[in-house]
């Protein structure tokens, strides 16, 4: 089978600051899904506005990062069982250079494989990160810095479904966050986690340049088996001048989700103190299904800390239902939705 990775015709813009077109992670370069290009185009096809187009070696769930005049990709090589990093010209579509990072295994379950972390890169160098815990660090002309094992130090990643959570380098330090089981386990024939490790949930910030462990975190949380798990990926974030790191997390509640946010310097902990030292925020975007009362008052959803420290602590978010006037009017069905937005509780 043939797979192919397509470059829209649009103006790539070769510079060495994020600003400047790059598309340095998973989620761009404001880490929010969006860029400050225009003359883009508005549709594409196989065939219509298409800039150029390049065969990979396999499928992966991963997304391309771009720095100046390179992408980055992870792919899995299916007839050799190797999980590859790879790096095309921007310009042309052209392949410059492809690194075998692991070999062994490719698939874990019959919804995605090892390749599905999309690559992270400062400009420097750039970063594939698979689910089987393996990271490797290339400079971009595709020199190997370093490669590192996480399941050696930090346990396999203990998570039902394939680990699918994509790195990320900000501020000098590279974020990879574990939401996982917190006890080992089988799914479909794959042993999860490692025994005689601790399997609590994590956020780690290495140094990019050389691999090395800079602080870890764990993430309490009263959730258990599956729903410890989250799939999600590290967002830094601008909060009262500071830089938060923002983490999706999961709850006991079906109607409830929180994000965490770590400050990303030390990874101390702190609990009950003001945002300016890193604080753990509570706010509700969206419930679907009318919460109880109590719920109504008072329900968890983001966490937020400092980026710079690793404290963790908190603030409270009180729920208000919104006016009639402002709420989706409800569908004729049993399964009805109900929107719900935050105000901050003094």
């Amino acid at each position: 089978m043939k797979f192919t990775l397509i470059a829209l015709s649009l103006p790539f813009v070769l510079a060495s600051t994020v600003s400047a077109g790059n598309w340095p992670n998973f989620r761009g370069p404001a880490q929010n899904g969006t860029a400050p290009d225009t003359g883009l185009p508005e549709s594409f096809s196989q065939t219509e506005n298409v800039k150029w187009a390049a065969d990979v070696p396999g499928i992966s769930a991963s997304v391309p990062a771009v720095w100046g005049d390179k992408v980055f990709l992870t792919a899995p090589i299916e007839d050799k069982q190797q999980l590859v990093g790879l790096c095309y010209d921007a310009s042309s579509g052209k392949e410059l250079w492809r690194k075998v990072i692991s070999e062994g295994g490719l698939q874990w379950d019959n919804k995605s494989n090892l390749a599905s972390p999309a690559p992270s890169t400062d400009g420097e160098r750039v970063v594939f990160l698979f689910a089987n815990a393996v990271a490797a660090c290339f400079d971009l002309d595709g020199n190997e810095k370093w490669k590192r094992d996480l399941s050696e130090t930090h346990g396999a990643f203990a998570t039902q479904w394939t680990y699918g959570s994509s790195p990320l380098i900000d501020g000098g330090k590279l974020y990879i966050q574990v939401l996982q089981r917190d006890e080992t386990f089988d799914f479909q024939g794959f042993p999860k986690g490692t025994p005689g490790k601790d399997m609590a949930s994590y956020i780690l910030a290495l140094d990019p340049a050389t691999g090395a462990d800079l602080w870890k975190v764990k993430r309490p949380s009263e959730a258990v088996a599956e729903s410890l798990e989250a799939f999600s990926s590290p967002v830094i974030h601008e909060h009262d001048g500071k830089r938060v790191l923002l983490i999706v997390v999961a709850t006991p509640s079906r109607v409830t989700m929180r994000t965490r946010a770590r400050n990303c310097g030390a990874g101390r902990r702190g609990m009950k103190k003001r945002l300016a030292t890193g604080a753990l925020c509570r706010v509700s975007l969206l419930v679907t299904e009318s919460p109880s009362p109590a719920r109504q008052r008072r329900t968890p959803f983001m966490r937020s800390n400092l980026a710079a420290t690793g404290k963790r602590n908190w603030l409270g978010f009180r729920m208000r239902r919104k006016p009639a006037a402002m709420s989706p009017p409800r569908p004729s069905t049993k399964a009805s939705s109900t929107c719900w937005t935050a105000t901050a509780a003094r």
